[in-house]
């Protein structure tokens, strides 16, 4: 295995780390993985479908916990220095969703809405939802918490609870506005389209993947789940397509037409987890039961070859079910924009750590 370390100086900020890089060869296929975490806590980068950089790959974001208490971070890529943005009470570490531009952090806690701003770590309340105006201040947040946000930056999707019905609202994030536009399920992990006008879902309860324009009208359901076929995981937009790729750990992964709903197969992988590139044009997915690594595929290929980037040995809960909730040995990997990296969290080290691992230009040039 080849290692190598180096330190950076730490300057002041909010809380900015003295960091270790270590590189190292995967064993299985040679790709070169760095550890970007090291404190023995739990951490993991944003959960699917968030991006873990801005756009401009200034910064990777990730939780770590602290006390017990997830806080937000990143490392500063120039220099590779980890900082510390939030000393919040009650973050959920699920929402954590970074804007694109790289200046907000937005995150939620039980009740309100917030965003971090990046230089500053000045944080900002964005929607409160014990208001008066959500049901005469009865909102909690719902489900695992997880966030949506456009890829303008302009509309952030948060799903609340009254009583025990669920709704999912529309922030303006420019004049801080919030809408209701739906009752909606409570694990739906939600996305919004490139344009920001669409937003996708899977209804838990039935498996069938949904959309709604970002108004709250013209809701549609985009396909009905065979059941025999097993249950639908998780859902993951191919930009130049218009498609959406299916991931279903009997099947192997599909993609639905949104405009007609045509299917077609991707590949046969038995996936848990998959995220398609800002761009559509590269797709990474994790596997479990059992854990064979991430691989990475076009998305736009119909059957096209899978690349084994690394692994296995990633989860050292990789044989056990699929927990009900995110786990941080559970997180999807992310594709960084410029697709030429992914990140992963593995608790193979005994806590769950960040990794990048680079895309070999073999494997970039093929995909």
């Amino acid at each position: 295995m080849n290692q190598i370390c180096k330190s950076t100086p730490s300057t002041s900020h909010k809380d900015r780390k003295v960091t270790v890089i270590i590189m190292y060869r995967d064993p299985h296929t040679g790709t070169e993985i760095r550890r970007v975490t090291f404190t023995p806590a739990v951490h993991h980068h944003p959960y699917f479908p968030i991006n873990a950089y801005d756009n401009a790959m200034r910064r990777l974001f990730y939780t770590e916990h602290i006390n017990n208490r997830p806080q937000i971070f990143c490392e500063i890529r120039r220099t590779g220095e980890l900082c510390r943005l939030t000393d919040a009470d009650n973050l959920n570490e699920w929402s954590v969703n970074p804007s694109h531009n790289g200046d907000y952090v937005y995150f939620t806690d039980k009740d309100c809405g917030y965003r971090v701003h990046i230089e500053t770590c000045r944080t900002e309340l964005i929607v409160d939802f014990k208001a008066a105006a959500f049901r005469n201040g009865r909102g909690i947040i719902a489900g695992t918490g997880t966030t949506a946000l456009s890829a303008e930056d302009r509309y952030w999707a948060v799903k609340y609870t009254v009583d025990e019905d669920i709704y999912l609202s529309i922030t303006d994030t420019e004049c801080k506005k919030t809408e209701t536009i739906m009752q909606i399920d409570k694990y739906a992990h939600t996305q919004f389209s490139p344009d920001g006008n669409i937003i996708y879902w899977i209804d838990s309860l039935t498996g069938d993947v949904w959309q709604i324009r970002r108004d709250g009208c013209e809701t549609r359901r985009l396909l009905i789940r065979d059941r025999s076929k097993g249950q639908i995981l998780q859902i993951a937009y191919i930009s130049g397509t218009g498609e959406l790729a299916v991931v279903s750990h009997n099947t192997g992964i599909t993609a639905i037409n949104t405009q007609n709903g045509s299917v077609r197969c991707v590949n046969n992988l038995a996936a848990c987890q998959s995220v398609c590139s800002p761009d559509g044009r590269i797709a990474a997915a994790c596997t479990c039961l059992p854990d064979a690594g991430i691989y990475l595929f076009n998305p736009r290929m119909t059957n096209g070859k899978l690349y084994k980037l690394c692994g296995p040995d990633l989860f050292n809960t990789r044989n056990q079910p699929l927990p009900p909730v995110p786990a941080a040995g559970f997180v999807p990997p992310a594709i960084s924009p410029d697709c030429r990296y992914v990140v992963f969290t593995s608790d193979k080290s005994g806590y769950p750590q960040v990794y990048e691992a680079q895309i070999p230009d073999n494997i970039y040039r093929l995909v």
